[in-house]
């Protein structure tokens, strides 16, 4: 898997995690037969837009990571 699909797959994971919180946020207010809101086309421009900043937050991990087992 190259760094760009890795990256896209992560920004996917995390826009799904905060929907999932969202939601139930939502349910707790309102019947989950009322939330309809989630569109596949937010997650893709979400994915564009956050895939390259999530490559330079895997490239920091990735220099703490190595800065700790050095």
């Amino acid at each position: 898997m190259t760094e760009i699909e890795y990256a896209r797959w992560l920004s996917l994971l995390e826009g799904v995690e905060f929907v999932s919180k969202r939601v139930e946020q939502l349910k707790k207010r309102s019947s989950a037969s009322e939330i309809d809101w989630v569109k596949p086309l937010a997650f893709q421009k979400y994915i564009e837009e956050r895939a390259e900043s999530m490559i330079s937050d895997l490239r920091e991990l990735e220099k703490q990571e190595a800065a700790t087992n050095s």
